[in-house]
């Protein structure tokens, strides 16, 4: 093989992994970008059901009301400002699921109160689906 067939396949071999990398890069970023999709509130409250789960499989009763009640608070209000940016046909359904949320919190809320794990649990199950449809509305 001489200098300039060496040189020649050197480069289609260069030239073949810078497009593995950016085909590669692509796909990652953009699936990234799916993600920032979501409104930042949407992304805080995926982050928060993320740090209650632990509270619940363990089950830490006493630790998940104070949880719930300092945490998600101002999560009602803030999911109708949200529905508020939907497209009109939207905002129904979205102030309806915002309503199952709270009615989920608050089931997850007095079953800790009342030392009823499986309370707890129907209610995080019960939520995260809520939380999941209202996501979808953002998709």
């Amino acid at each position: 093989m001489t200098f300039s067939q060496r040189l020649i396949h050197g480069i289609r071999s260069l030239l073949l992994m810078g497009l593995i990398l950016i085909c590669w890069l692509g796909l990652t970023l953009g699936s990234g970008a799916q993600a920032a999709e979501l409104p930042l509130e949407l992304q805080t409250l995926d982050r928060q059901l993320q740090e209650l789960q632990p509270l619940i499989q363990k089950p830490d009763l006493p630790e998940i009301s104070p949880y719930v009640r300092s945490r998600f608070r101002l999560l009602r209000k803030q999911l109708l400002l949200l529905s508020q940016e939907l497209p009109q046909p939207e905002q129904k359904q979205a102030s309806q699921i915002s309503r199952r949320i709270a009615q989920q919190l608050v089931e997850i809320d007095q079953g800790a109160r009342r030392e009823q794990i499986s309370e707890v649990r129907e209610g995080y199950q019960g939520l995260l689906q809520a939380v999941d449809e209202f996501e979808d509305l953002y998709r």
